[in-house]
C-alpha cells in the first residue's frame, strides 16, 4: 500500500533543478562553519544563500516543487568534528526547500523552543520530544548566542517508520556585519548601524538507525536551515542532505516526500505561531 501511495504521488511531479555552485558553496560554508568564532563569515554566507534562492526560485510560488533546488553534496571535510554514523557522506540525496513566512526570526524562537516538536514536523505526528542542553534560558533574547538541543524522533511517512536520535543547534548571526575581506587587516569586524538577524540552525544525526519493519536504514542526515528578516516576516530556507536505504526506498519517491516534508514544515510552523 505504501508502495502505491508513493507511486501515485510521483504522477506528473517533475524533478527539482540542480542549485549553482555559489549556492551549494555557501551552504556547505554555513554548515561547516557553524561554531566559528567570526560571525562576519557566516554573515556573508548568509547573503550570498539568499542572494542565490532569489536568483534561482520564485519564493512565493505555491507548489514546493517551484521553490526547491538540488545542492551539492557534504564531504568530509564539511562534517568534520560531528559524531557521525560510518558512512560516506558525499553518498546520499539533498534537497533545498525555500520560502516566506508571516513571521520574522525572532518569533520562530517560540517554535523552537516547545519540548514538544510534533505540531511542526509532519512526519514525526507521533513523536519528537525535544530535551534542552544549553541556553533555553538565554537565547531567544540574545543574552547568550546558542541554543542547543537532543531530540528523539519517530519519523513516519509513506515508505517508512524510525526511530532516531538528533542533535540540533540554533545561533544568531547578524547580516548587518560587513564583508571580512572590506575591513583593513587588524581593525575589528563591526556592524556601524543597526543589527539585522538572521536565525541559524545545524542538525545531525549521531548514529544509524533501522526502521521499525527492519527493512529500512538511516544512515545519515544533516540538514542546515537559515531565517532572515524580509519586512514582516521571513524568509526562510532549509537544506537537507539524507542518506536512507531500503527495498521500497526510489531517489525519486524519497526527494518528493523531503521535498513535501519541508514545505510542510515551514507552514506548519505560521501555524502554530498563529496560535501564539
Amino acid at each position: 500500500m505504501r508502495i502505491l501511495l508513493a507511486a501515485l504521488l510521483l504522477i506528473g511531479c517533475a524533478p527539482s533543478p540542480p542549485a549553482d555552485p555559489e549556492f551549494s558553496d555557501a551552504g556547505r560554508f554555513l554548515f561547516r562553519s557553524f561554531e566559528t568564532d567570526e560571525p562576519a563569515e557566516l554573515a556573508f554566507a548568509v547573503r550570498a544563500l539568499i542572494d542565490g534562492l532569489q536568483a534561482n526560485i520564485d519564493l512565493d510560488a505555491p507548489d514546493s516543487a517551484d521553490r526547491a533546488l538540488i545542492p551539492e553534496h557534504l564531504d568530509e571535510v564539511d562534517t568534520a568534528g560531528l559524531e557521525l554514523a560510518d558512512r560516506d557522506v558525499s553518498g546520499g540525496l539533498a534537497m533545498t526547500v525555500a520560502g516566506r513566512s508571516r513571521y520574522a526570526p525572532d518569533a520562530h524562537t517560540a517554535v523552537q523552543l516547545l519540548d514538544d516538536q510534533t505540531p511542526v514536523e509532519p512526519n514525526s505526528p507521533n513523536s519528537y520530544v525535544r530535551t534542552f542542553l544549553g541556553g533555553a534560558d538565554c537565547w531567544a533574547d540574545r543574552s547568550c548566542g546558542v541554543l542547543r538541543t537532543e531530540n528523539q524522533i519517530l519519523r513516519e511517512n509513506l515508505v517508512l517508520e524510525i526511530p532516531y536520535r538528533m542533535f540540533k543547534d540554533f545561533r544568531w548571526v547578524d547580516l548587518g556585519l560587513p564583508d571580512p575581506s572590506s575591513v583593513p587587516a587588524g581593525q575589528p569586524v563591526v556592524n556601524e548601524g543597526e543589527p539585522v538577524w538572521a536565525l541559524l540552525a545545524r542538525s545531525w544525526v549521531p548514529e544509524s538507525a533501522v526502521g521499525v519493519s527492519g527493512e529500512n536504514t538511516l544512515w545519515l542526515q544533516n540538514s542546515f536551515e537559515v531565517w532572515v528578516p524580509d519586512g514582516d516576516g521571513a524568509i526562510r530556507t532549509m537544506t537537507l542532505w539524507w542518506d536512507v536505504t531500503g527495498p521500497a526506498l526510489t531517489d525519486e519517491t524519497q526527494e518528493l516526500t523531503a521535498r513535501n516534508g519541508m514545505a510542510a514544515i515551514f507552514e506548519r510552523g505560521d501555524e502554530v505561531l498563529d496560535g501564539l
